[in-house]
């Protein structure tokens, strides 16, 4: 097959691919592979062997003696086979399910994982990874239904050449014309499914859009807007529409189908009719009663290997495309170097961070988000990021992050184009405190670790937790630490407020030991008081290290050595707070006009508190 845009990999590639993995994972993967394919065959072997055996010895009018020791001997032989049979096919059905789970799905997990941000986020990438996840998480489809269908097209192309050793023993022309239906068959079954698969692109998209709408149907964040302003109706009628599309699909795929249908039926009956017609007239010409009945399970048993010989290549092809998709999905380019590449020095508490010049434009778009920043962050320096929504604030962050490589320009941290480092080393040295960020269900040590239980450093857990202002809480729970968020793992769990959460994510940088901290409005669930109590516990906490704060809330501005107040992909201002006041810009009508709100704030938290 050639390699092209649409089936980037040949049906040998993923031959390669597939066993050289089951070589390395477990290499008795192979061996008790071929075992079921040679039992596969005997066993039905025996099945056609058994009824002649019977008829020969009626004919022969074997005494009841011979009779009984014969009839015994083959029902154990016949016994033993099956219980190997058995045996194989239960084993190798576990070890196809536990290598799909236990390798390639972590493969999977782990290109999700450590892809470049800024690839995974492109609708393009979720639906090449709806594709590869179709191939990982299923029985008989993809990755382990591509084993299952090699040892059972293994075992049919063995199981017919032996019985067509016996058929063209028979008749060779009688051979060659069971062949010509036969691969009339496959080309048509073939048409069929090349048919379905040319739909696939397009049932990938549909099944991205209901698994959104499913996510927002049993999501509790999206449930309370849903009661409120009645989405309920909208997404039914966008979700309808999604399945009556993958209906009308599926509609035409399956008439497709019909039609091989009733092609295999009009040559099963040809077929048929050849082979029974045939053998009636060798038996009027002699042929034995025994010999007959041997001969009619093979013809039977011919017919029956090809017919699964041609749904077999049918399938293999079905989950060679899968699995074309599961390694592009893997195999997508990332632009950053994630296991090469310059690492920064350990010894360093802070970062130094340049933008020089740094543009970036979102691709398919033809606006700049940003356009032309530059500033220099040295190292255990406090910036604020401000501007209004739309500004590029978050943009910003992302390309800091390492989330996304400049349009143009270029970010240097340490001196060192970001472009060159290794970003997973990067990653370990900074922290990010999102508003909306990510907390698992499991218990609190290990979401402000990120390491299981046994591996948590608890001398470190405790100062994190006593710095962040979380230990009051934690040691009012009955399992501190051990206490699991949310009801997802555990019936127990625990839901934490806006501000309790804010400081498990300040409490999950400080034991990280990040050198540069970034704080996406991070006091957004606060009043105005307990902001203004913690912005001065991050001038103790940050002390010597590189922090960014971004917000619409300006209250942080007053602690930080420097503003950017980014507008319209631009910094338009920067300077320190005293200094964008003194020029009375945009930066100090924005400040102005929060300042009245802050006053009424703090007034109505004073009288509540009275």
């Amino acid at each position: 097959m050639k390699k092209g845009k649409e089936v980037p990999y040949s049906l040998g590639d993923n031959f390669h691919f597939i066993y050289a993995n089951m070589w390395a994972y477990d290499k008795s993967l192979i061996f008790y592979g071929f075992a079921e394919i040679i039992f596969n065959v005997i066993l039905p072997l025996c099945t056609v062997i058994l009824p002649s055996v019977v008829v020969g010895l009626l004919e022969r009018q074997a005494g009841i003696e011979k009779f009984i020791q014969t009839m015994v001997l083959v029902f154990l032989v016949y016994s033993i086979v099956s219980a190997v049979q058995t045996f194989l096919t239960s084993r190798n059905r576990n070890q196809y399910i536990d290598i799909r789970l236990n390798f390639f799905s972590i493969i999977l997990f782990e290109k999700c994982f450590s892809m470049d941000y800024g690839q995974l986020e492109k609708e393009k990438t979720r639906e090449e990874l709806k594709k590869s996840g179709d191939s990982v998480y299923g029985n008989w489809q993809g990755l382990e239904g591509f084993m299952h269908r090699n040892v059972s097209l293994l075992t049919n192309v063995l199981g017919l050449l032996t019985y067509a050793l016996v058929v063209g023993w028979i008749n060779p022309v009688f051979l060659l014309l069971l062949l010509v239906l036969s691969v009339i068959q496959i080309l048509v079954f073939h048409r069929a499914k090349l048919y379905e698969h040319k739909q696939k692109n397009e049932m990938s998209g549909i099944r991205v859009t209901q698994g959104y709408l499913q996510e927002q149907a049993f999501d509790l964040k999206a449930g309370k807007d849903i009661r409120l302003y009645q989405l309920d109706k909208l997404i039914g009628r966008v979700y309808a529409a999604a399945n009556n599309r993958l209906k009308k699909i599926k509609g035409k795929i399956r008439g497709v189908y019909y039609v091989n249908d009733i092609v295999e039926i009009l040559l099963k009956f040809l077929r048929d009719g050849l082979c029974y017609g045939y053998l009636i007239y060798l038996l009027m010409h002699g042929l034995p009663v025994s010999d007959f009945v041997l001969y009619l399970g093979i013809v039977g048993g011919l017919a029956g290997w090809m017919m699964k010989i041609t749904e077999d290549l049918s399938e293999i092809g079905r989950c060679h495309y899968m699995i074309c998709d599961f390694r592009k999905f893997c195999d997508i380019k990332d632009t950053f170097s994630h296991k090469s590449g310059r690492e920064l020095e350990e010894e360093d508490m802070a970062l130094d961070i340049v933008f020089d010049h740094v543009s970036y434009q979102y691709e398919g778009s033809s606006d700049y988000v940003l356009k032309d920043i530059s500033f220099h962050m040295g190292k255990g320096d406090k910036f604020a990021l401000v501007g209004v929504n739309g500004a590029g604030k978050t943009t910003l962050v992302k390309l800091m992050c390492g989330f996304y490589q400049p349009t143009g320009g270029r970010i240097l941290i340490n001196g060192i184009d970001i472009g060159e480092l290794n970003i997973e080393n990067y990653f370990k040295q900074i922290a990010v405190v999102f508003q909306d960020a990510a907390v698992l269900s499991f218990t609190i040590g290990e979401n402000i670790s990120g390491v299981p239980g046994s591996k948590i450093n608890r001398e470190e857990l405790d100062h994190a937790i006593e710095l962040s202002g979380l230990k009051e809480k934690i040691d009012g729970l009955p399992k501190g630490t051990g206490t699991y968020l949310n009801k997802d793992m555990e019936e127990s769990g625990i839901q934490l407020s806006g501000g309790e959460l804010q400081k498990l994510l300040l409490a999950r940088a400080l034991y990280k030991k990040a050198k540069l901290l970034l704080f996406d409005e991070p006091t957004a669930a606060m009043d105005a008081i307990a902001e203004s109590e913690l912005y001065e516990q991050y001038q103790d906490l940050l002390r010597g290290r590189t922090a960014l704060f971004i917000s619409h809330r300006l209250a942080s501005t007053r602690y930080c050595d420097n503003i950017l107040f980014l507008e319209n992909g631009k910094i338009a201002e920067t300077g320190s707070h005293e200094s964008l006041m003194k020029l009375n810009g945009r930066y100090a009508e924005m400040f102005q006009v929060q300042s009245k709100y802050y006053k009424e704030e703090e007034d109505e938290t004073e009288e509540s508190m009275a």
